[in-house]
């Protein structure tokens, strides 16, 4: 598996191989144009690449790509929306100029960690003073509607430096909810592209006013800042600044950063972000629920580190090797994208299978995650699977890879990983 799966990475999506180049992975989202859900560094989206040497311009666009990676933050992959037409359509939008995806290596991971962490804190604490009143009440908790208000509640500040009120939190909880639905229907356009522009089944009308509502949301956001940066208000220095930093800049391969791109790039942290973090938060809480055990070494070993503290802060995270054994565990069983998706750009030869150009290559994250040759028990929640063996999120260990491999690993990992500790 591990073999294959560095093959399939080095001929599809590795910067070493020209001729066999990756045009996507991860979570596959319809386009806006079909009325779909975007995400950063999907199929498609063409990755302007951080100049090591050159001109000052290049230079400067590259630090200013890195600017907009420490900003992000976004949640894990996106969960697959669609078939194969709407991953089409998708991949044309991200040539027409759709949401940039962003290099991210080693060095900005730790830099990323820590630019929302105080962010992350904070919503954590509300979390659970507003879990702990109910508890004191007698009032029965929804962990989905919990931890879905706190990712985006972290991620709505990331990007505008604003709270998001309850009615919008619940209303985008819904419309993520029915985009998935939507996306996942059958489709009849999926199978007979002739007929698509016909929309026979309402797919696209349905998928139009629920990306619309976000969309209009967001135009608030960017309206209202440009309107402040005329004035020439303070900065914030959030996402939305580092974007407004490199409007009407154009990359080697075209892309530009206008409205339209900034938009598509805050849906798809929103919808990527939100629904996917929240529900790993969702799964580990069911399944310490069914494994009583597990929940209690995890309380004891919270209890020996708090100690007269009120509450975890994140730079203890490292000394709590039971809980990080439960977030992967939580991971290995549930992966937020149990199939990943890569498409060859040329020929390329793996292992002695030839892969024609356009081929889409399927990588069974979640079969690598359960492979009996690999885990002992692969049905069983048995988080002490993971203490003492140095296994990260980083895409090295390809016997373990929620968040994806190589240059196209989940852009917003930095921050899951950090809101998954945190709410938990």
């Amino acid at each position: 598996v591990a073999a294959t799966w560095a093959a399939t990475l080095a001929a599809t999506d590795g910067p070493d191989l020209p001729e066999g180049r990756s045009d996507g992975g991860g979570g596959v989202r319809p386009s806006a144009r079909a009325g779909g859900l975007s995400r950063p560094g999907g199929p498609g989206a063409r990755r302007p690449e951080a100049a090591s040497g050159g001109d000052t311009a290049r230079r400067r666009r590259g630090r200013r790509q890195r600017a907009t990676a420490t900003q992000l933050g976004g949640g894990t992959e996106a969960r697959q929306l669609s078939s194969s037409s709407t991953r089409r359509r998708g991949r044309e939008r991200g040539r027409r100029g759709g949401a940039s995806p962003t290099v991210i290596d080693d060095g900005l991971r730790e830099e990323l960690q820590g630019v929302t962490r105080a962010m992350r804190e904070e919503v954590a604490r509300e979390l659970a003073r507003r879990v702990s009143d109910a508890s004191a009440g007698g009032t029965l908790v929804s962990v989905a509607r919990e931890a879905f208000a706190a990712v985006a509640g972290v991620l709505w500040r990331s990007m505008f430096s604003e709270d998001m009120d309850a009615a919008t939190t619940r209303q985008l909880r819904d419309v993520i909810e029915e985009a998935v639905v939507v996306a996942g229907a059958p489709n009849l356009s999926d199978y007979f592209p002739v007929i698509a522009a016909a929309d026979f089944m309402g797919v696209r009308r349905r998928m139009d006013n629920l990306v619309g509502w976000v969309y209009g949301i967001i135009d608030v956001q960017i309206d209202r800042r440009r309107r402040r940066r005329i004035v020439c208000e303070p900065r914030k220095n959030d996402l939305l600044d580092v974007a407004f930093d490199m409007e009407g800049e154009v990359e080697g391969e075209g892309w530009v950063m206008n409205q339209d791109t900034m938009r598509g790039m805050f849906m798809d942290l929103l919808f990527a972000g939100s629904g996917s973090t929240s529900s790993t938060i969702e799964w580990a809480m069911a399944e310490l629920l069914q494994n009583p055990k597990s929940m209690i070494q995890l309380q004891e070993e919270l209890k020996g580190l708090i100690g007269t503290k009120t509450h975890v802060a994140e730079s203890d995270i490292s000394q709590l090797p039971y809980l990080q054994a439960v977030i992967k565990e939580t991971l290995r069983l549930h992966p937020t994208v149990p199939i990943a998706f890569n498409k060859a750009e040329a020929t390329v030869e793996i292992q002695g299978y030839k892969i024609p150009q356009g081929t889409t290559v399927y990588v069974n994250i979640w079969a690598i995650c359960r492979r009996a040759k690999i885990w002992d028990d692969l049905d069983k929640f048995m988080p002490y699977r993971f203490l003492g063996r140095d296994i990260n999120f980083l895409g090295t260990n390809f016997e373990f890879i929620p968040f994806g491999a190589g240059r196209r690993i989940c852009l917003g990992m930095p921050l899951a990983e950090g809101m998954l500790h945190a709410c938990i």
